[in-house]
């Protein structure tokens, strides 16, 4: 079970949702985070990138109204780029290379913030790395939305590690370290 669940704001912060143009080319995932380029477009991070803004869901422009809706309830004219529905590690996007001035099919979710808690399912098997399951550790991404097990480190990284998830013993609860502040 790929994909990073939202648990929470350990303040009581409740994300505010926007919507952000996807850059041309870019594949993202429900339940992944995002980065952004200095134009605004949203791309997927990769390993090593800071992190922006948690990605929840696909949405287009309706053409009479002007106003936005799911791409799951828009019709083929709507969007050209390939759309796969599911939820969080398996519904995703891959926009075509002219999204940026065509359709504009745009990620819709929220800026990660101080005190935001995830939860995933690691790439592994937690614990099979010193520190993987164990508050006070840090780790990386394998990809925008799957956590990788086996960077786990005192060092700092993408993400830090609060443990197991009480309610799944084969997740783990995480914070974003490395944010991206400025775009």
């Amino acid at each position: 079970m790929a994909g990073l669940f939202y648990k929470g704001n350990v303040f009581g912060i409740v994300p505010a949702r926007t919507s952000y143009v996807i850059a041309n080319s870019a594949t993202i995932t429900k339940g992944g985070f995002v980065k952004f380029s200095d134009a605004n477009f949203a791309a997927a991070v990769t390993a090593g990138d800071r992190i922006s803004f948690f990605a929840e869901d696909f949405l287009v422009t309706d053409p009479q109204s002007g106003g936005e809706h799911p791409v799951a309830e828009a019709e083929n004219s709507q969007y050209d780029g390939t759309y796969t529905a599911g939820g969080e590690g398996v519904g995703s996007y891959v926009a075509t290379s002219d999204n940026q001035t065509d359709k504009k099919v745009r990620v819709r979710g929220f800026w990660v913030s101080e005190g935001d808690r995830f939860a995933s399912v690691p790439d592994a098997t937690l614990g099979t790395t010193t520190g993987s399951d164990s508050a006070g550790y840090y780790t990386d991404l394998a990809n925008a939305y799957t956590v990788d097990e086996d960077t786990a480190a005192t060092t700092a990284a993408q993400l830090s590690i609060h443990g197991i998830d009480p309610l799944d013993s084969t997740r783990a609860i995480y914070s974003v370290a490395e944010r991206q502040t400025t775009r």
